[in-house]
């Protein structure tokens, strides 16, 4: 019997579909049991789906990033040019007073190329070789949620974190006059 392009088979066991004589579904009768049996070509299909799923969800990682400061500062925006000067810790204390401390993720962290990339302009090893340099300068944490808690204890603290964890008990900055999600927003992930 041929349904749809099908080929449906009646046997004693059960009934067949069939594509081109490669049994893409098999309904069992007896014991209310059904099986599904895919074919080897249908199996090595859906590892190639699985794998292109994947490779399209990971570049998704890359998000943007969120200056944030501490509910207490008077920092409300920074430009690029101060936003150098932070990463180079060349920017000691804000304007308004206050000792500047730049809390972020392991620089090593796949979370953290687009700050790399856009933040710092530089690669992990340069960061680290600052960071070395400048011990009181940088605090390293773990997770997002580390960041926010260190940003809302220290009261010159400015953190870099993803803009899908910001929360109430931080302020986030505007770069350049635009706030993440904006057209033109200086550290966007894509």
């Amino acid at each position: 019997m041929r349904r749809r392009g099908f080929l449906h088979q009646r046997t004693r066991k059960g009934t067949c579909l069939r594509l081109r004589s490669t049994p893409v579904l098999r309904l069992n009768r007896g014991a209310g049991r059904r099986g599904i049996i895919l074919p080897p070509v249908g199996i090595l299909r859906v590892l190639a789906l699985g794998a292109v799923l994947l490779s399209a969800v990971l570049p998704c990682a890359a998000r943007d990033l969120a200056v944030i400061v501490n509910k207490a500062s008077q920092v409300r925006t920074l430009t690029s040019t101060d936003l150098g000067k932070l990463a180079n810790a060349s920017l000691a204390t804000w304007p308004s007073g206050g000792k500047v401390t730049l809390i972020l993720r392991d620089p090593s962290a796949p979370a953290m190329k687009i700050a790399m990339e856009k933040f710092f302009g530089a690669t992990a090893e340069r960061i680290k070789a600052v960071m070395a340099a400048n011990p009181g300068y940088f605090v390293v944490v773990n997770s997002d949620a580390d960041v926010i808690r260190m940003v809302e204890s220290l009261s010159g603290a400015v953190g870099l974190i993803d803009i899908y964890s910001i929360t109430s008990g931080v302020n986030v900055v505007k770069v350049n006059g635009k706030l993440p999600l904006e057209p033109g927003y200086a550290l966007h992930g894509n």
